[in-house]
Formats: structure tokens, sequence, C-alpha cells
């Protein structure tokens, strides 16, 4: 199954995201880099898994289901400070007081297991948005039992 990761530089904006059940990126304006990040936001599916990720606080936190397509053209600027790009619905399965650390993670979940570099394992950096990590649906399973809240819907389409 493909899994979604994204990244905060703060947890602050996982709390916003989880709040206004939305999640979204920085704008990248005149880069090469928007058009990729374009392109993958296209591809990502309304029924995907994501799971968003605290440079802060070097944790994994809130996996969730993608509501809605990223809107190409929509431009946020109420949720977090700044203007942010590709929004898109997301459905929390846990909450942000919901931490599983990297080290643990690494112990945990199989598809990190010997990973050194956390960045060459999984697509966290801005510039790789919207890029999907395959990972065993086994992991998808434990992931959620480190981090759905207990009253979360955690049903979720293992083909998207």
């Amino acid at each position: 199954m493909h899994l979604y990761p994204f990244s905060s530089e703060n947890h602050a904006n996982i709390v916003r995201a989880f709040n206004a059940r939305l999640w979204a990126v920085k704008p990248w304006p005149k880069s090469p880099i928007e058009v990729g990040r374009k392109t993958r936001a296209r591809r990502m599916p309304v029924g995907a898994v994501g799971i968003l990720y605290s440079k802060q606080a070097h944790s994994f936190t809130v996996p969730f289901v993608v509501e809605s397509p990223p809107d190409t053209t929509r431009q946020i600027t109420d949720v977090w400070p700044g203007t942010w790009v590709l929004p898109f619905s997301i459905r929390p399965l846990g909450e942000p007081g919901l931490l599983v650390r990297v080290e643990e993670a690494k112990r945990r979940w199989s598809f990190l297991e010997g990973c050194k570099n956390l960045g060459q394992q999984m697509p966290l950096s801005g510039a790789a948005s919207f890029a999907s990590k395959s990972i065993p649906h086994e992991d998808w399973d434990v992931i959620l039992g480190d981090l759905a809240s207990k009253a979360a819907n955690v049903a979720v389409d293992a083909s998207a």
C-alpha cells in the first residue's frame, strides 16, 4: 500500500491541521519543484492514507485518510501563518498528542528497519511533498495501533 508522509517544521502546525481537518504545503513559486509537486498532488487519490511528521518533536503523529483531491488553485491563509498551497481535506485517525518518536518507529515499523537517515527512507522534504512510500499493509496496522485514537473509524481502502 502507499503511505503519503508530510512533515511540519513545528508541532503547532500539525495541531492546526488536525483542528481544520486540512493539510497544505508551503509554496515554492517560480520553481520547477512546484511543477513536480502539483503533478504528484494530482495523482494522490481520495481514500489514500497518510501520516504527519513533526520535525520539532522528531516524531510521527496523526495518521489520516485523504478526503479530497488537492486543490491546485486555492491558497490557504487562515489556518497556518502565511500562505499555503495544494490544500486537501483529511480525516484524522489519531490526535496530535499521540506521538511515535523516530527511534521507536524504526523498531516497530518494518519499512523503517535499519534506516540510518529518515529523509532517505521517506519523502519528507518540502520538495518531495505528495510522493508516496510503499509499505506493507501490516505496517499500516501497526501505525494505527500506535497512533490511532480509540474513537477513530480506522477502516481504510488498502488499494488507494
